[in-house]
This record gives C-alpha cells, sequence and structure tokens, in this order.
C-alpha cells in the first residue's frame, strides 16, 4: 500500500493565494476547436471561457453552459476548478513526468496544459486530439497547444469527487505524454491497447485508489472485468470491457514486473507486444509477453498467491479477492456420457470453461483443423480440497491431444479449460470432447438391475390387463400405469432415480416419439433405456446426447407439449 501524503489547510491555502490570486471571475473569451464525436451535440466548435489559471494547466469552460448555471453552482465549478489546478501542479505533472521522462512541451518554462471543459457523450469522460499538436497550417481544426478534453457533467455533478476529477485529468495527460515521448518523437503510431494501458495506470501510479477505493476508477474497471468471463484488450474496440481488460492486465504487469517496464515501452519505436518485449528484456527478464498474458489468464480465474512462487494472483490488497466465473459444462454423475464444444478462438481473446459433474475418469479429448498454431492449451485441475494445479497440454506439431482425469467430480472435482489463441491473424477452431464410461462390472450390473425391474413391470401390466379382460371386479392399478396428470417440465431428471411421478410423463413423452423409445414402459424409474431414449432425442434435436435431462432437453420437450 502507498503513503498517503499528507498536506496542511495552510499550505493548500497558500498555494491557492499564489497560483489562483487573480479576480475568481475574470473571463477570458476563447474560441475552441473540439472533437465533434465527442461533443454531446456533435459541435466541432465552441467558445469558452478561461476560468482558472494554474502554473502548468488553463482550464477553459463552454460558455453555453457556464452561463446557464446559478452564482451558487459557479462557486463550487470554480472551487473544483482551484483543486484540480492545485493536483495537476503539484501532483500530477510531477510524478507523471519523472515516472515517464517527460521532456515534452510542458516541461518548459512558460508552457500550459490547456484543459477544455465541455459536455461529452455519455461514457466518455476525456479525450485528447493529436492534430492540436500542429499549426493550422497542417490542420485547420487545430488548437495549436497541448489540449486535453473533459467533461463538464461530470464536474457539475455533485457526487463527483474531486480525484475522480483528478484521474480523469491524469489519464488524459498521460496520453500527451505517450504522444510527445513516442509518437512524435519515432514519428510511429503506437498501438491503442498500449496507450490506453499507460493512461489507465495513471490513477493507481498516483495512488488515488489507495485513498478513495469506492470512488476509484479501479473499482469500476474491476466490476466491468467480474462482469465478463471472455476478456480482450488487444483487439481494441473501445468497449468498456477493453478498458477493464488492459487496466487489470497493467495492474498485473506492474505488480510484478515493475513500473520500469511500463515506462521502457515508451523508449523503444516498436508497438504493442515488441515494446513490451523490448522493455522486459531491458529490465532483464527473459519472460516474453506471451508468458505474462499467459500467467495473467490463469490468475483471473484462481487468483492465489500460493500457487507457483506467486505467479497466478494479484498483490495488491483492492485486488486479492476476486476471481471470474467460467462458463460451465456439466457430466451426468451416473451411466455413460459424452458432450463436445467447438471454441471459435481468435487471437488473445481469453475464454474459461468450467467442466464438472462426471463419476470415474473423464476422458478429455481435443481436436485442431491443422497442426501450426495454438501449441500450447492450459488447463487447471480443481481438487476437492479447492487447491489447483495448473497444467499445460502441449499440442506442438499436431492435430490431436487428449487427456484422462481419474476419481473426476471426487478428488479431481472440475476441469477449467483456459482457452486463447496466442498468435497470428484470423481465428481458430478448436474441439473438445468429455467422455465418462462405465466400468464393464458396473454397466452389466446395472443392465441386470435394469432388466430385471422392466420384467417385473411387465408382469404388473399382464396381471391388470388379463384381469380386465376376465371381468375382475378387483382389478389392482399396477405401479407402471400412470395415475398423475403431467404438466410442464420444471426440474431435471437423470440416471438413477426411482419411481418418479416426472420421469413417468418424461417416458410417456417419449414413448410417443416415433424411433425414440420403442419399448415404451411408463415405470417412473430413470435407468438405461430411458437415458439411452433421452440421448436420442437430443441427438435428434440438435442437443450434445449426454442422456441427463436438462435444461436444453427440458425446453426443447416443453416447447413441443406446448409450454
Amino acid at each position: 500500500m502507498r503513503k498517503k501524503t499528507k498536506i496542511s489547510s495552510l499550505a493548500i491555502i497558500v498555494a491557492l493565494t499564489a497560483i489562483f490570486g487573480v479576480n475568481r471571475f475574470a473571463l477570458a473569451s476563447v474560441t475552441m476547436n473540439i472533437g465533434k464525436d465527442y461533443d454531446y451535440t456533435g459541435r466541432a466548435q465552441i467558445e469558452t471561457s478561461l476560468l482558472r489559471s494554474s502554473n502548468k494547466a488553463d482550464f477553459y469552460v463552454d460558455n453555453e453552459f457556464y452561463n446557464r448555471l446559478n452564482s451558487n453552482d459557479k462557486t463550487v465549478l470554480n472551487d473544483r476548478l482551484n483543486n484540480l489546478g492545485v493536483e495537476f501542479d503539484n501532483h500530477i505533472y510531477p510524478v507523471l513526468a519523472q515516472t515517464y521522462g517527460y521532456t515534452g512541451r510542458l516541461s518548459q518554462s512558460g508552457q500550459k496544459l490547456n484543459v477544455v471543459i465541455h459536455p461529452l457523450k455519455t461514457g466518455a469522460e476525456g479525450y485528447t486530439r493529436s492534430i492540436d499538436f500542429f499549426d493550422t497550417a497542417h490542420f485547420i481544426d487545430s488548437n495549436n497547444h497541448l489540449t486535453v478534453y473533459l467533461d463538464y457533467n461530470a464536474l457539475v455533478k455533485p457526487s463527483t469527487t474531486n480525484l475522480e476529477l483528478a484521474a480523469f485529468l491524469a489519464h488524459e495527460f498521460t496520453h500527451i505524454v505517450s504522444l510527445e515521448t513516442k509518437d512524435f518523437k519515432y514519428g510511429v503510431s503506437e498501438d491503442t491497447w498500449l496507450a490506453e494501458a499507460r493512461s489507465e495506470y495513471s490513477e493507481t501510479l498516483l495512488g488515488y485508489p489507495n485513498i478513495d477505493w469506492e470512488h476509484s476508477l479501479l473499482k469500476q474497471r474491476l466490476a466491468d472485468f467480474s462482469a465478463n468471463n471472455t476478456l480482450d484488450f488487444i483487439n481494441w474496440q473501445n468497449s468498456s470491457q477493453n478498458y477493464a481488460s488492459v487496466n487489470l492486465f497493467t495492474q498485473y504487469l506492474v505488480e510484478h514486473y515493475g513500473i520500469a517496464v511500463l515506462a521502457d515501452t515508451l523508449r523503444t519505436n516498436s508497438l504493442g507486444i515488441d515494446a513490451i518485449n523490448i522493455a522486459l528484456a531491458r529490465n532483464g527478464y527473459s519472460e516474453k509477453f506471451a508468458d505474462i498474458y499467459r500467467n495473467w489468464a490463469i490468475a483471473n480465474i484462481i487468483n492465489d498467491c500460493a500457487a507457483d512462487h506467486n505467479k497466478y494472483c494479484y498483490t495488491d490488497d483492492h485486488l486479492g479477492e476476486f476471481v471470474l466465473m467460467p462458463i460451465g459444462y456439466y457430466l451426468p454423475t451416473a451411466g455413460e456420457a459424452y458432450m463436445t464444444a467447438n471454441n471459435n478462438l481468435s487471437p488473445w481473446i481469453i475464454h474459461y470453461q468450467k467442466i464438472a459433474g462426471g463419476h470415474d475418469t473423464v476422458e478429455f479429448d481435443f481436436e485442431k483443423p491443422s497442426a501450426t498454431g495454438l501449441n500450447k492449451l492450459v488447463y487447471i485441475v480443481v481438487k476437492k480440497d479447492q487447491s489447483r494445479e495448473v497444467k499445460t497440454l502441449d499440442l506442438t506439431g499436431t492435430t490431436k491431444a487428449s487427456l484422462s482425469l481419474s476419481d473426476f467430480g471426487d478428488a479431481n472435482a472440475y476441469l477449467i479449460l483456459v482457452l486463447y489463441k496466442e498468435d497470428g491473424v484470423g481465428d481458430y477452431n478448436l474441439t473438445w470432447k468429455a467422455s465418462v464410461s462405465v466400468p464393464a462390472d458396473q454397466k452389466q450390473a446395472a443392465l441386470i438391475a435394469s432388466l430385471l425391474k422392466q420384467i417385473d413391470a411387465l408382469k404388473q401390466q399382464l396381471a391388470y390387463l388379463l384381469a380386465i379382460k376376465s371381468g375382475s371386479s378387483t382389478v389392482n392399478t399396477p405401479t407402471t400405469v400412470p395415475t398423475n396428470t403431467c404438466g410442464k417440465f420444471n426440474t431435471d431428471l437423470k440416471y438413477g432415480m426411482m419411481n418418479n411421478a416426472d420421469v413417468r410423463c418424461l417416458q410417456q413423452f417419449l414413448a410417443s416419439q416415433p424411433g425414440i423409445y420403442p419399448l415404451g414402459l411408463i415405470t417412473g424409474n430413470y435407468l438405461t433405456y430411458t437415458e439411452l431414449a433421452v440421448s436420442d432425442f437430443q441427438d435428434e434435436n440438435g442437443i450434445s446426447p449426454t442422456g441427463y435431462f436438462g435444461p436444453l432437453t427440458r425446453a426443447a420437450v416443453n416447447g413441443m407439449r406446448g409450454y
């Protein structure tokens, strides 16, 4: 945890007096070009007033909206700008400049950052425009000055804290640092995700989450991150998921490899992944981006610092409790069954899948379309005591591979697959199949028991029919004749259930389907022939033929029965 620097009230008053000793409401109107794709009404130009000026920043506010405020609201806004100016001069600028070795225009005497404040579209807190680095002879819409743009609504909203505003400003100023220190210096255009990684980390670098976690951007990013089980930031789409993923990746990177690695990505003309690989090497690490990405992918699903020398966890106290929830697949806990899944994998997009249930030994078979690509497949075996084993299945030079786990569903409680494609472009197909079989002696014993029960059921039905034919006045209804009225199926049914009313209804339905359940016994016992009939029904209706009457099969049957 970083130490929280304390600043006395007297020091703040002195700083405010020195920096903002001018007339509080002296206004100087200035025309500003803005990004019409960000402005909430699509404007490209606005009239602004210079409301506050600190040593390193001038703050301009959209006149159209500032003039609507009453005197009290104007005072509140000006106070906020005072605080923001002090924070930028005394904390944001010096920390970011020192960390990233910034020697751009703002480091020169008398140079200031323009902060233009106008209402932005929903979801945007700020932006920068690279054209502002150039004069109007090159770009007519340039402001010809180092400029960042912040959301007016965030500044006037009472619930927005001063640290939140400072985090927004720090984020955008880091983009200025990146553009001047790398893009313009080397004549390159940084990969968006890496530029955003540096800006997203600025809040943590400045220590804001440790001061006010509840209102921190990192807390919101963690919430967005935890709501997904598919992670992606390399393929940047400017989504909340992209920002959350790149933020958490950068937290992991700096926690385990240091801020110097992130800073050194600015000191090379290489971009994105290559820049990180160069920065790692400069700082004495043998790992590559792919190694760190793999470990980070595992950390998100187990987050356990006791595993493999702290590789698979976040060390920050605020990040130490969360894990992502994988998509779940369930194998029947009795009898033979199998399920398959086809995965279309894109480069660097992570999918987490959990396979549970099953019994005895479960075989996992993996198949890919070609021997090249997707050389490593990460899987995690979770034990009964919740301890974990991280393993890798080698797919190098082959199209098929398999693994076997004994005592599945018990000592080996379940399996988690961490699926993604590390390199190349385009999608890649991976199919897996999980199958569980029954030992021959158990299978024979179960079959004999099932046949005996079915023979007994047939005897009861035969006796019932003979009694009716003979005109007997005392006819005992056999247990195999249903006496309940069948309605909608609301619960799962599985192998081993006995004398169950819902199973009888299921058997009636199966018997009504041509070729599905030719034996047609209505016993209420979910045994081998019922399981086989369910499997055949699933196969004919595009459902994985497990023999387990679960949610998908229930929905299909209910739909066919008008529910």
